[in-house]
Order: C-alpha cells, then structure tokens, then sequence
C-alpha cells in the first residue's frame, strides 16, 4: 500500500500538465491531465479527487497500483548477463574499469546496443582516455525513469557533458539517440536501451 500514499499535501485540481510525485514505497507516481481525465501512471483513472480528510487528502481511483519489480542485480551485472544486446559495451566498461563503477553508487546508463556500437567503426581504436570519455556520456548520477524525464530536459552526464532529452508522441529522445527499451531497474538506478552511441563533443 505504501505505493499509495505520497508525503505531499496534492490537490488534484492544480494538476495542469504531468506531476512526477515519489511514493512511501520509493517509486513515483505519475499523474496527467488528459482530455478523458486525471490519470495514474497511464493507466488508473481518478474517479473522485481532492476529499479533504484531517490528516491528508484522499483520490479514489479505478484500479490498484502495481510498482515496477526492482531487479536484485545491478547495473553492471544486467549489462555483463544480456550478452545477447551488450557484449560491446560490457566490454569497453572492462577495458576502462567503469564496470566497478557501475556497481554501485545510483545512476542512469543510455545502454547502446552491440548494433549501436558497429556503427562506430573505429571506436575499439580509440585511446583509453576517448573510450572511456564516451562511456561516461552515457552515465547520469541518480536512477531516472522515463517518467521522471520531462522534455527540454538537460541530464549531466559523468563525462561533464550534457544530454537533451525530448519526449514526442510516446517517444523518448537523448539528443540524437532513441531509447528502444526503458526502465530497466537495477538495484543502483535505472538502465535505458538506446540505439545510438552517444559521442560527446571533442572525443
């Protein structure tokens, strides 16, 4: 139930737009505006809003949440187990000792895709200092959803760089790179599929 409940006093009638709120049970919970309503993370409806009780405020909706499984395994170990898509980018993590890095702490990876990385062709004839430059373009501090990125967003990457995230019609851009599979969950933060290597300016 803990999914439930959020610390905040929130009347739904000044939700204008898409509010990211972080539940008791550590997830978030999104609620959009939409022309049909008020909506729970796309899918519960808010039948009755806003009853005003001693200790908080009360939205009736349609369904129970259900929170994302959060895997026991982190964000290193996904990337070394699915050999199948990140053969490559296991790889580069080991040869620029970023796998430790990854490990731990709470982060974001833009995962590239073993096809991602082909069409870089001279990328494993980089220095040890560019390939590593690039790893950390793809590595945001703090795990981020999909739903916790608004558009127009700039994500600072441990490289120093910055990412342009742009969300159109259910789609999810960082800068040139489309995320093909998001909200991966780690144990340390959150994995996002993309299909472009992201190459930071200068490297």
């Amino acid at each position: 139930m803990k999914y439930h409940v959020i610390q905040d006093f929130k009347l739904m009638a000044v939700v204008t737009g898409i509010v990211n709120e972080p539940s008791l049970q550590g997830q978030t919970i999104k609620v959009e505006k939409t022309d049909s309503g008020l909506i729970v993370n796309s899918i519960a409806h808010i039948q009755n809003r806003d009853t005003v009780v001693s200790n908080g405020v009360i939205h009736e909706i349609d369904r129970v949440l259900l929170p994302s499984i959060i895997s026991t395994e982190n964000i290193a170990e996904i990337i070394i187990k699915d050999d199948k898509r990140f053969k490559d980018l296991a790889l580069a993590l080991a040869i620029t000792n970023l796998t430790q890095l990854l490990e731990s702490g709470d982060f974001t990876l833009f995962a590239p895709t073993d096809e991602a990385f082909r069409t870089v062709t001279h990328i494993f004839q980089l220095t040890m200092t560019q390939l590593k430059a690039i790893l950390l373009n793809h590595i945001v501090p703090r795990g981020r959803t999909t739903e916790q990125m608004n558009s127009g967003d700039h994500l600072q990457t441990q490289q120093g760089s910055s990412l342009l995230v742009t969300k159109n019609a259910g789609a999810v851009l960082v800068d040139s790179a489309s995320v093909t599979d998001p909200n991966i969950t780690a144990s340390n933060g959150v994995i996002h599929v993309i299909n472009k290597v992201l190459v930071p300016t200068g490297v």
